[in-house]
Formats: C-alpha cells, sequence, structure tokens
C-alpha cells in the first residue's frame, strides 16, 4: 500500500479507537464535552478517508466529490469546536451561535457551488509525484472567493476558542486547559498549513488528519489524565465522607464479606479503632444480636431496606443506645450488585424525646392532682434514667412535697425550705454538699448529686421545685436541659391550675362584698342536704329575701353606699340567725335562708319559717346603722317548706322564688308561703307568653263590637274589643293577654292588626251600604302611642282604606302620662289635626290629673265600670256627678261604660248621661250579629 494511503487510513483508524474510548467513558459520567470532542474525533476519520479518496482519484468529477465531502467533514469539526469549549469552560458568548451559524451557510454553499466551496473553476486534473514515488492526484483551476470568507470564519473561530481557553485558565488554572490550548495550537498549525497548500502558497502535499491527529492526541490525553485527577478526587472525597460522617457506616461487598466501616461506627457500637477485621458479615456480633441478617439477605438481592430503630447495649456509658439501620444496594456501571452500604444512625436523642413527651402526655390524664405529680415523677426517673426525683409546692413559707419516686418513704429531717439551692441557668449539677441539711437527709441512701429546677409562674413568681437525685453525674447535654425545661413548664403549669382551681372555687361558692354562701353554695348545700337520711324524716324551709327598691339607693347614693348598706344587713342578720341557718347572698339584693330538716312537721316548719321572717322584718323597721349613715329598708319574703317528698334543690329554689314576688305583687314589706296555686299560674302565664307569639300568623284573634246608645236606646256607635281564642286554652280575656303583649312588645303588631282589620271592615260596610251612621272606637295601648312611627302608621292604614278620620274614635287611658306626658299630648295633637277623635277610657282610676286633662286634645270621657257598679247601691254619686260636670265644662261628651241593670241606667240618666255601654244594651258581638243588631236598632241622624 503507498505510504500516504496507509498514513490517512491509519490516522482514521486511530481516530476511531479515541472517539470510542471517549463515548464509552461518557456512558457513565454523561458529560456533554465527553460526547462532543467524540464526536468531533470521528469528523477527522471521514476527513482521512476522503483525502485518500481524492488523491487516487482518475476524474475531475471523483476529485470534486470526494473534495466536497472532506471540506464538509472539516467544516463540521469547526462547527462544533466552539461548543466544545463553551462546555468545557463554562464560557458562554454570542460569537459561539453566531460562527456555528456560518459555516453551516458555507457547507450549504460547499454543496451549492458547481466546484465546491475552493475551486471556483475545475480546468485540468494532473498528477504529481511525492519524493519517495508515489503519484498522488492534483486539481488545477481559480480559486472560489468564497472560500477566503470561509478561511477567515474558520480562523476566528479557532482564534475566539483560544481566547475562551486563556481567560479560563486565568480564572481557574488547571493542566487539562494548559493541554487544551497546546492542543489546539497545534490543530491551528495543521489548520494553516492546510490553507496555505489549497491556496496554492505552499508546494506541499496536503497534511490532511496529521494535524488533528497531534491535536486530537495532546486534547485527548488532557482529558484522561483530568477524569483520572477526578477520579481520585471523587474517591478521597466519599473516604472523607465515609471517615468523618456522624453515621455509622459499614460497606459490605457482593459476597458478603465486610470491606469497611468508619470510626462513627466503631464509637457507637463501643469498639476501638483496632477491634475491626474485615471478614463475613454474618460472623458480625452486633448483626446477629440485632437480627440484621435477614434485611442483609433482601438487599444482597437489591432491595433498599429501612430496619426499625433497636436498643444497644454499648458496655460504656450510655450504656443502652437506640441505632436505627438503612441499608441500600450499591450497583456498578453495568447496572450490576457490586456492594450493599449498612448505614446505622443513634437516634437515641429521638427515642429519648419521644419517651417524654409520650410521659407528658400520660401526666396530663391523671384523675387526680396527687396522681398526676406522683405520674410526673415517676416518668421523670424513667425519661432521665436517675434513681429519684422529688417534686415540692412552695408557698412562700416552707416546702409541701407533692410526689417522690425511687425514695419510699421519705427520710426523716427532709429541709422544709431550700434557701441555698438557687440553680444558675442551665440547670448544672450541685453536689449535696452544698446544703448540710440534704447531706444529713439523703447521703446516707448513696445519693452524691442533685439537680434542682425551678417552677415559676408567669409572673416569675417562685411556685415550686423539681429535684433529680443522682448517685453520678447527669448528662447535661442540651437536649435534657431542653427536656427539664419541658416538664418544669408541666409542672408549673399544674400547680398555677391548682391555685387557679382553689381560687375559682371561692369565687364560685362565696359572694366576695359579704363573705356569704353564694346562690352555687347555696345549690349545693340544699343538694347535699335533700340526700341525707334526715330529709326523708324531717321538714326545713327555705326563705328568700329582697330588698324593696333597693335600686333607688344605687342610683341615688352611687354602689359603693349600696354595698355598705349589704354588708351592715349581713353583720345583722348573722347577730339575729342561729348556728344551724345558712345565710346566703343569691343576688344583688336577694337573700337567701335555709333551715336544715329539723321539724317534725309541716306546720311547725311552716310556723318556725314565718316566724324567722317576721323577726326579720322587725329588725328591718329599725333603721340600719352604718359608719357613713342611716338606711331604712323594707324587705319582701317569701318561703317554702322542704317535706320528704322534696328531692329537688332546683325546684326548691324555682317555687320559693315565686312566693317571693308574689310578696312584692301584694304591696311589698310582707311575707307570703309558696302554694301550688303560684304554679298553676305561672305555667299558664309561660302558656299564654308562648302561644301569643304565632296568634296572629295562626288567625286566632278576631274582633267583636259592643254597641254605644243614648238615652232612646239610638246607636251613636261601637267599641272594638280584641278577643283570643286559644288553641288549648279556650277563650282568653283582655285583661289576660293583653297586659303579656304590653311586656312582650307584641302589642305593636297586635294593635295595628286591631286598627287595620277594623278601618277594612269599616270600609267594607260603607261600600256595601251598611246602614252605620256613628263612629268605630278602637282601644289604642300606651306602649303604641310611645312608638314614634305609630302616626305615620295610622296615617297610612287610612289612606290604604279611604276612611274618613272622622268614623273613628281612639281610646286611651291615663297610663300614657306616667312616661313622658308632654310627648305623649303632643302625638295625640298631630293624630287628632289629622280627623281623628280622642276619648279618654277608664276615667278616673288612673293618672287623674287635671292638669293635664285640660292639655289634652279629648272629644269624650269614659266613666269607667268600677264607678257604675257602685251604683246598684246608692242612687247618687257624688264622684260620678263631678265627671259629668267637668266633661260639661270641657264641653266633652260622657259615656257610661259597663251598665248592666236598669236602675244604673235611670240614675245615670237623672245624673245628666246622654250615652251608654253595656250588656243592657247589648254584650260584645260578633261581625253577623253586630249587623242584625243595626237592622233592628234606630240610628241618631
Amino acid at each position: 500500500m503507498p505510504l500516504e494511503l496507509f498514513v490517512l487510513f491509519f490516522a482514521a483508524g486511530l481516530m476511531s479507537f479515541v472517539a470510542l474510548h471517549h463515548a464509552a467513558s461518557n456512558l457513565t459520567k454523561k458529560a456533554p464535552q465527553q460526547s462532543l470532542f467524540a464526536v468531533m474525533i470521528l469528523l477527522v476519520v471521514p476527513l482521512s478517508i476522503f483525502q485518500a479518496w481524492m488523491i487516487q482519484s482518475s476524474s475531475i468529477e471523483d476529485y470534486l466529490l470526494a473534495l466536497r465531502l472532506n471540506i464538509t467533514a472539516a467544516l463540521l469539526f469547526a462547527v462544533l469546536l466552539p461548543w466544545f469549549i463553551r462546555y468545557q469552560t463554562g464560557y458562554r458568548a454570542l460569537w459561539q451561535p453566531v460562527i456555528s451559524g456560518l459555516l453551516l451557510l458555507f457547507i450549504f454553499l460547499n454543496w451549492w457551488e458547481p466546484h465546491t466551496l475552493q475551486y471556483g473553476t475545475a480546468d485540468r486534473l494532473t498528477y504529481a509525484t511525492l519524493p519517495w514515488g508515489e503519484r498522488v492526484a492534483q486539481l488545477s483551476g481559480s480559486q472560489n472567493p468564497w472560500g477566503y470568507a470561509a478561511i477567515a470564519v474558520i480562523l476566528a473561530d479557532y482564534l475566539l476558542s483560544l481566547a475562551a481557553l486563556v481567560q479560563h485558565y486565568r480564572a481557574k488554572p488547571r493542566w487539562l486547559t494548559i493541554g487544551l490550548i497546546f492542543g489546539l495550537l497545534l490543530s491551528l498549525v495543521a489548520t494553516g498549513l492546510g490553507i496555505s497548500i489549497r491556496l496554492g502558497w505552499l508546494d506541499w502535499p496536503l497534511p490532511g488528519p496529521l494535524g488533528f491527529l497531534g491535536m486530537v492526541l495532546v486534547m485527548s490525553l488532557s482529558l484522561s489524565i483530568s477524569s483520572r485527577h477526578e477520579l481520585q478526587r471523587s474517591e478521597q472525597r466519599f473516604r472523607a465522607l465515609v471517615e468523618q460522617s456522624p453515621y455509622g457506616i459499614q460497606l459490605v461487598d457482593a459476597t458478603g464479606m465486610l470491606v469497611l466501616c468508619n470510626p462513627a461506627w466503631q464509637r457507637l457500637r463501643g469498639m476501638i479503632a483496632n477491634d475491626f477485621v474485615a471478614g463475613p458479615i454474618q460472623r458480625d456480633h452486633y448483626v446477629l444480636r440485632q437480627g440484621l441478617i435477614p434485611y442483609i439477605e433482601r438487599a444482597l438481592r437489591g432491595e433498599t431496606v429501612d430496619v426499625p430503630a433497636r436498643p444497644w447495649d454499648t458496655g460504656h456509658a450510655p450504656t443502652t443506645v437506640w441505632i436505627h439501620t438503612k441499608i441500600s444496594p450499591i450497583r456498578d456501571d453495568a447496572g450490576h450488585l457490586s456492594h450493599i452500604l449498612l448505614v446505622h444512625e443513634n437516634i437515641s436523642a429521638q427515642k429519648q424525646m419521644e419517651l417524654a413527651i409520650h410521659r407528658i402526655a400520660a401526666s396530663v390524664a391523671s384523675s387526680s392532682d396527687d396522681a398526676f405529680f406522683e405520674q410526673m415523677a415517676r416518668h421523670m426517673s424513667e425519661v432521665f434514667r436517675v434513681p429519684a426525683v422529688l417534686i415540692a409546692h412552695w408557698d412562700h413559707t416552707r416546702l409541701h412535697w407533692l410526689a417522690h419516686a425511687g425514695i419510699d418513704p421519705l427520710p426523716t429531717g427532709l429541709p422544709e425550705r431550700i434557701p441555698t439551692i438557687e440553680p444558675p441557668p442551665g440547670n448544672e449539677l450541685q453536689r449535696l454538699e452544698d446544703d448540710p441539711h440534704w447531706v444529713d437527709a439523703l447521703a446516707p441512701l448513696g445519693f452524691a448529686h442533685l439537680q434542682v429546677v425551678l417552677l415559676n409562674d408567669h409572673r416569675q413568681q417562685r411556685v415550686g421545685y423539681l429535684v433529680l437525685l443522682h448517685h453520678q453525674p447527669l448528662d447535661t447535654k442540651p437536649l435534657n436541659t431542653e427536656l427539664l425545661s419541658i416538664f418544669a413548664a408541666r409542672a408549673s403549669a399544674e400547680l398555677q391550675r391548682q391555685a387557679a382551681d382553689r381560687h375559682i372555687r371561692a369565687l364560685a361558692y362565696q359572694d366576695e362584698l359579704t363573705g356569704l354562701c353564694n346562690r352555687a353554695c347555696l345549690r349545693e348545700r340544699l343538694t347535699a342536704a335533700l340526700q341525707t337520711t334526715e330529709t326523708s324524716t324531717h321538714y326545713g324551709a327555705l326563705i328568700l329575701m329582697d330588698l324593696d327598691h333597693f335600686k333607688l339607693i344605687n342610683e341615688a347614693l352611687g354602689h359603693d353606699a349600696g354595698d355598705t348598706l349589704l354588708q351592715a344587713l349581713t353583720a345583722q342578720l348573722q347577730t339575729l340567725l342561729p348556728p344551724h341557718i345558712l345565710l346566703s347572698r343569691v343576688g344583688g339584693d336577694e337573700f337567701a335562708l335555709f333551715i336544715p330538716p329539723k321539724a317534725p312537721d309541716f306546720n311547725t316548719a311552716e310556723r318556725d319559717a314565718a316566724q324567722l321572717c317576721q323577726q326579720i322584718l322587725n329588725l328591718l323597721s329599725t333603721p340600719l346603722q352604718t359608719q357613713a349613715r342611716q338606711f331604712s329598708v323594707n324587705a319582701s319574703l317569701g318561703f317554702i317548706v322542704i317535706t320528704p317528698e322534696t328531692t329537688d334543690a332546683n325546684t326548691v329554689l324555682s317555687q320559693v322564688e315565686l312566693a317571693l314576688y308574689q310578696a312584692k305583687n301584694l304591696g311589698r314589706n310582707n311575707v307570703q308561703p309558696y302554694v301550688p296555686a303560684l304554679q298553676t299560674a305561672v305555667e299558664r302565664r309561660l302558656s299564654l307568653e308562648e302561644g301569643l307569639r304565632p296568634a296572629l300568623d295562626r288567625a286566632e284573634f278576631h274582633l267583636v263590637y259592643q254597641p254605644q246608645v243614648n238615652a232612646a236606646g239610638q246607636f251613636l256607635g261601637a267599641e272594638v274589643l280584641l278577643r283570643w281564642q286559644h288553641p288549648v286554652l279556650g277563650n282568653i280575656a283582655p285583661t289576660e293577654f293583653i297586659p303579656l303583649a304590653e311586656e312582650s312588645g307584641l302589642i305593636h303588631p297586635i294593635g295595628l292588626w286591631v286598627f287595620d282589620t277594623a278601618c277594612r271592615t269599616l270600609a267594607a260596610w260603607l261600600n256595601q251600604q251598611v246602614p252605620f251612621f256613628g263612629h268605630l272606637a278602637i282601644n289604642v295601648s300606651a306602649w303604641q302611642l310611645a312608638d314614634v312611627s305609630f302616626v305615620g302608621k295610622v296615617h297610612s292604614i287610612l289612606r290604604t282604606h279611604g276612611i274618613d278620620p272622622r268614623w273613628i274614635m281612639l281610646e286611651i287611658t291615663e297610663s300614657m302620662l306616667l312616661q313622658n306626658p308632654q310627648e305623649a299630648i303632643d302625638r295625640l295633637h298631630t293624630l287628632r289635626d289629622l280627623g281623628l277623635r280622642i276619648s279618654l277610657d277608664d276615667f278616673g282610676t288612673g293618672y287623674s290629673s287635671l292638669a293635664y286633662l285640660k292639655d289634652l286634645p279629648l272629644d269624650q270621657l269614659k266613666i269607667d265600670k268600677s264607678f257604675i257598679d257602685e251604683l246598684q247601691q246608692k242612687n247618687h254619686h257624688p264622684l260620678i256627678e263631678s265627671m259629668y260636670a267637668i266633661a260639661e265644662h270641657m264641653a266633652l261628651t260622657v259615656v257610661a261604660e259597663g251598665v248592666e241593670t236598669e236602675q244604673q241606667c235611670q240614675t245615670l240618666i237623672r245624673m245628666g248621661a246622654q250615652s251608654f255601654q253595656g250588656y243592657l244594651f247589648s254584650k260584645p258581638l260578633t261581625e253577623a250579629d253586630f249587623l242584625r243588631w243595626l237592622d233592628q236598632h234606630p240610628h241618631v241622624l
């Protein structure tokens, strides 16, 4: 084979070997620069082959095709060069993609031009003889101008790449970078020679791949040395990582042989450095004792295994550690298992923390205060591995030992104070010799060290101590200090909770002002008394007392004066009462007196309670003297007899309150016993209140009409009256449910419903031409009149139904003048201005102030039925005659209400009466009956 061909094919083979070597090495490293370098080397192979084809060509066409391929390979090499430099150095610049793009354009032009990128024309193919006698083909022709541009770009590519390597070396000096610079310089020289020969500047044979060969060898050698050094550094880092790791590490090969273990594992197991001997892992004492063989076998099959934490006796302090092991397989480049790695972690601190948290949680669940501290002491002894723990409460005078674990019983002579034990920050250990009192008490038990933890409340006031006793010094590492703080915080919280419970109980069962038993205390004492055997055969009593008008004292003189009065009254009552009677303050000005069941029968217990109540009233008849002044007060009292059948304290309290309310309702300053009728009345009232709210929606209300006539029996008008048909209780009298409606505020919607219904009914009568020539009298409550929107609502209803206001007479009572009379008078004037007429109902029974009467815009007075009833026994009544005289003087009409007999009617006529209403003329009628009544009676025209 000719020498030139041999050299070219040898270079191609060598480049192939080097390229495959770098490609194989990169399979595990995954470095992009290695892949690029392998491809660049592979491009040298076609460069050599196509040059061999060129020098053996027999025609211009063959020569040009081989040349095109040869130039394409060279340009592709140049395209990849800046990207290799970019990945190798990390240097990124705009020129890299720009030059690569231009070189790709020249590759296109190389195939576009008819005679390649090198020749503009191809004249003839000649043969030259080399010095050693070998003939090679050469093409003669003119140069292509595009070739010069391509040469410039290639040179710029090399020079910029060289500059990037130099810049990288300055930043990070490395032998690898020097090798790459040298190789790139060789390639630049070879490229320059090749360009000079192609341009005809040198009459030499083309060096072909020989220039690349030097560059590739230098750069390949540099990369290989760098990779070897990197591998060595990686191994050193791995070994340092293993040697310095805080975790214990064992490395086992695929055959089960122990390869290495690090110092951390040796310390964890309690070995010394020379104890390690390589051998089968199955013979390892720790592996056998801990039962790790099954887990190791699973790992040798390629499984990652997490071994549950297990305790291990190290044989030295600390004697027991908890070790968590994880076993992981290690595979080689081919994916085959080569080793397994055992990583052992000492989790004793974590286990200690878990145990402490568990023990603290268990302490919280203690059923009693004593059990809580006893459990805490035992748990602390277990967590901190100390033989004894003491817990004490400090009341600022002496110690109270709450719990002691490990010492039973407590030694005699244990100090009641800890004056010299004031532990510095960190709860450092102290020796018992620091206090001779502790030495005398505890040294005989073998304790040499103690650790005291202060227990402080939220104000940093001392509330107790934790005392840990040791035979040897305790490990004071941060974890133990933190755990001690947790236990101390929990113990402090419990001591504070107990103190708060004691304070709360005092507040809950004792009246703060008087020091007496309060309502909760009374209920508890009463309940306990009802459960005793004496209650089953004897009788007792409960008295409830309320001061009359005590609120006025607070408002006039201030609450301090009221408090002083209550304290003085308490002192007087305590002097009066025998010791067995329990005095309680159950409310602001309410006192209760519980007489325990001692009486043999009901009458005796009732008499004793009534006598005691009278004694209290007699006591209050004398003014109470305080330091500031005298107080004259009265009281209402109610009492109930406690019988053997009485079992519920709450029932007794509610029933005695009914008796007290009855005393207040009957004028105050008196005594009332509880009778079942009071309970019945309350239950009926409750039923009425519950039924009153939905009554309007259920259409349980209806209106009736009672005619008003003159002395001749002619119709003048009618009063509209409200009736309630309760679904269970039947007809409810207005005198019973109207006050409930006023107290609950339901009088407003009910009153508007009455007014609206009456107006709607009147409008229907007028439209139907019913012979109604008079007025409708509609009652208005004082609560309605106090509503600022009442006038507007009345006016709106009148407009809605088209009613002339002169048809409506509003009946009011004198009670409206009790609250803000001027505002009520102004509102009545507004109603009068609308055209409504005003009647004063129940005249003579209420406020009856002539001063206000002259200011009211009245049209009519109605004499109350109570005055009319008195006419049955006498033929004249000066008060009624005066009422008629007043009405005549004020030009008001008068209606005598509740006329039931002819005698009453005639007497009233003699007094000058002209208008009447009552059962003598007609009872209240339903709408249908009222319309029939109208048809049968004459009207005043």
